[in-house]
Order: structure tokens, then sequence, then C-alpha cells
């Protein structure tokens, strides 16, 4: 999911995967959420109408404790990242990221955690509100130090060195590591 600056750059504000769902809050409030979906593989969408969702969803239990889980989960997410923002820091606020996009979207190797999307020195600085030349600065900097690795397709791994400054980190220790949980001091 994207939004649009007021000078018309693209920041990412969600990724969402297979099976996941979005359109929601108009479904349950009737109000048009303000973000854009750009699909960046093919993919095949349902199309779930108001009226189906009252007839099925809301009459169905489980289905709406799904619901109101994933909803839950998008806000803590959502915490997350404002929390994140609110960091002095440029590279706090790079790290934690890039911390939390190992947790959500991260796959072990070998050596470390790649981060299995892909991203613009752009994008990155777009998320946390800081310019694509610090963004370019401090990934050099952990780049120089073996802390990442900018892997083919411009994918990052979180390598050792990587977790050991985020531990040493004050700003990000206060982030949630387990899940999505939201620690109280955040």
């Amino acid at each position: 999911m994207v939004d649009f600056t007021s000078d018309g750059k693209e920041r990412v504000m969600a990724f969402r995967h297979s099976g996941d769902f979005f359109g929601d809050m108009d479904l349950l409030d009737g109000r048009t959420d303000f973000a854009t979906i750009i699909a960046i593989q093919s993919c095949t969408l349902l199309l779930v109408t108001k009226t189906l969702f009252d007839e099925y969803f809301l009459k169905n239990y489980e289905a709406l404790q799904g619901i109101i889980a994933m909803l839950c989960k998008r806000l803590r997410e959502a915490w997350i990242f404002h929390s994140i923002i609110g960091m002095n820091s440029a590279e706090s606020k790079i790290r934690a990221t890039l911390a939390r996009y190992g947790k959500t979207l991260g796959v072990q190797d070998s050596s470390g955690v790649i981060i299995s999307k892909h991203f613009s020195h752009q994008g990155l600085a777009d998320r946390v509100l800081i310019s694509r030349e610090t963004v370019t600065r401090v990934l050099k900097k952990m780049k120089d130090e073996h802390e990442i690795e900018i892997l083919t397709g411009r994918c990052i791994k979180l390598l050792p060195a990587f977790y050991e400054k985020f531990a040493q980190c004050e700003h990000c220790m206060a982030l949630p590591t387990n899940g999505t949980d939201v620690d109280s001091r955040v």
C-alpha cells in the first residue's frame, strides 16, 4: 500500500502478501481508504461486496474474529512505525525499520536474515521521513562495517553485526521484539 506526499512522491505504507486483504475499513465503516494498492507481481483478487460481507462475514464468528485479529495486528504495526518515525536519529530510524522488516519480511539463511522485498533508498527514506541521501549514507556505513549486505535486486541481508548494534541502540530497544506485540514503552 502506498500513500502520496504533498509533493506527489510515493511513500510505502505497508506490504501485503498472498492471502491478505485490503479495503476492509471501507466494508466496516463505509469510508474509503486513502492509500493506493500497487501489485509488484501478478496476482488474483477476490472482490467482496458490502452485501456479501454483511451477509457472510458479519454472521460468521470465526471469520469476524480473523478480521478483528488482522486489524489489531495492523494497528500495532502502525504504532511501531509511528514510534520509529518519532526517533531523533536517522540511523536509529533506518536500523529499527530494517530490524522490523527483517522480523516481518525476512528469511533466515546461514549467515543472516534476507529481507525478501526490494527497497530503493528513496522508498526507505519515504517510509521513515528522512532524505534519500541520508539513507544512502547510513546504508553505506552499515555495509562498510559489515552489518548488512546489498544483494542482487536491492534486497538487504542483515548480518549478525547488525543485530549486535541494534541491541545497543537505546531507542531501538524500546521497540517490541516478539511478533507484532507493542511494548508498553513504545
